[in-house]
């Protein structure tokens, strides 16, 4: 990336010190997240806050803002004028959030996430409830600061998907309604499959998962498979981007795989951001990049690949190396293992089909807590109640219920971002099929290279170039459209009717 503006120059100097110590924000959250130990939350929590006002005071440094003033006014290039764009963002965000607020703020969250941790493991929202309740009013009183078109939440929605409201994402979920929802309850049965039961080594079961991931594109010289208590992944920099995975029970080895499968979605992402662009906003994840965008990736791995009657056929052998106490079941048996429709607690775990639900459920109490129509208190009453709506089942407790996702122990508005991925992952492989051919024979090969090039030169090496609704329609030539899922979900109406 060529930067000629003389102003601009001196905007990306004091930035990479800026970028640094987000780098050094990403390594610690994921540390909490993988090796923090419990009794430590409070001091990582003021290690955080103290580390965020520096980050504050940085970006809105006098000088820096100047800069980005002036600049902001010159003839720029494309990726000078994103440049500003993403500045003027995030420095829009720092400004309307006062230190005081925001530190504490980290320190709640922190805190938060090892009472959430406790809470799930002990099945018990009450511990988790006064922190949530702490959480819902920040929310709001970041809204009201950050100001916001029509409702509250709308701010929310903005800080995970630029420039994507409330109402557009009232549109897509009507799309669900009106398409998916009648399909699944057509299909939806208490159905199981032996493989459920079978047992697995946790340490063979990773070297599968590394060997998979491996064949699909992973550079282990730039990221590394740890285990935790829920996966995500953590993008530190170009060349250090992490995924985590979670083995619970010791068996049911398809949730372990697809979810690590999913996590490699998100990191080749990261992975394949044009170099030229590192050190620079655009290739900072914080800032302005699309979450649904970026889980279109990851549900393309997990669903269009990971779930395809062609990735079993082509791991099928390496597969039994691995688990020989799964020898006897075919390619055909294990593609309906992965496959399986059926009502789910877990949203992790949850089918195609039912996984839409599962947003829509948190989409609706999320944007009602912010609203302030229900109490904190109601919370895993109503949880139930919509899920016994929506997927016809009620949890058994809280930890398969309302307890079951850490996000509400730091944000709201991140949800809706997995359907708006879900639907965008069917979409992206139609535009894929259409310009190097079926995605089937490049995984019945092996030959992943094809795909996430594709993938790298229409998505990923954008990064933070253009805005959610703009790369969505650069990339795939027109917005956002649920058909495209709606055709794919067939083969699951062919499958089990």
């Amino acid at each position: 990336m060529n930067i000629k503006s003389t102003n601009m120059k001196k905007i990306m100097e004091k930035y990479t010190t800026i970028h640094a110590l987000g780098m050094s924000t990403g390594l610690g959250l994921w540390d909490m997240r993988v090796n923090m130990l419990k009794d430590a939350s409070e001091d990582r929590g003021k290690m955080r806050s103290i580390i965020t006002g520096l980050y504050q005071d940085m970006m809105l440094n006098k000088e820096f803002l100047d800069l980005i003033n002036v600049a902001e006014k010159e003839d720029l290039t494309l990726y000078e004028k994103a440049i500003i764009r993403s500045l003027k963002r995030e420095t829009k965000f720092y400004l309307a959030i006062p230190p005081d607020v925001l530190k504490e703020y980290i320190k709640l969250t922190t805190v938060a996430y090892n009472e959430w941790v406790k809470a799930r493991a002990k099945s018990d929202f009450s511990i988790f409830e006064p922190y949530l309740g702490k959480i819902a009013e920040f929310s709001r009183k970041f809204a009201e600061l950050l100001r916001y078109e029509n409702e509250p939440y709308d701010a929310m929605l903005d800080r995970y998907e630029e420039g994507i409201l409330a109402r557009d994402f009232d549109e897509m979920f009507t799309g669900i309604k009106k398409k998916i929802v009648p399909v699944f309850k057509k299909l939806a049965d208490d159905r199981s499959h032996a493989l459920e039961n079978e047992p697995y080594n946790e340490e063979r079961l990773k070297d599968f998962i590394i060997y998979v991931v491996r064949k699909f594109g992973y550079n282990f010289n730039r990221g590394r498979l740890d285990k935790t208590t829920h996966p995500f992944t953590m993008s530190i920099g170009m060349n250090d981007v992490r995924i985590t995975t979670r083995y619970e029970g010791g068996k049911d080895f398809r949730m372990p795989l697809l979810g690590s499968i999913h996590e490699f979605g998100h990191a080749i992402y990261d992975m394949q951001i044009d170099p030229s662009l590192n050190w620079t906003p655009l290739a900072s994840g914080s800032i302005t990049y699309s979450l649904g965008i970026h889980e279109s990736q990851s549900r393309f791995w997990e669903n269009m690949v990971g779930r395809s009657r062609e990735f079993i056929e082509a791991f099928h052998d390496v597969l039994i190396a691995f688990m020989p106490n799964i020898a006897m079941y075919g390619t055909e048996e294990i593609y309906r293992y992965f496959n399986i429709v059926r009502p789910n607690y877990i949203r992790v775990e949850a089918d195609e089909l039912c996984y839409p639900m599962h947003i829509l459920l948190r989409y609706e109490l999320e944007r009602d807590m912010m609203n302030e129509k229900i109490n904190i208190s109601e919370l895993p009453q109503v949880w139930n109640e919509k899920m016994e709506n929506y997927m016809g089942i009620i949890p058994p407790d809280d930890a398969r219920g309302c307890l079951q996702d850490p996000h509400w122990s730091r944000m709201f508005g991140y949800f809706p971002t997995y359907a708006m991925g879900t639907i965008l992952a069917a979409q992206i492989k139609r535009k894929l099929e259409n310009e190097i051919g079926p995605l089937g024979e490049f995984i019945r090969a092996k030959n992943f290279g094809p795909v996430t090039n594709w993938q790298k030169e229409n998505i990923h090496k954008y990064s933070s170039l253009y805005t959610p609704k703009e790369l969505v329609k650069t990339a795939l030539g027109e917005p956002m459209n649920v058909e495209y899922f709606a055709k794919h979900v067939k083969k699951y109406v062919e499958l089990w009717s």
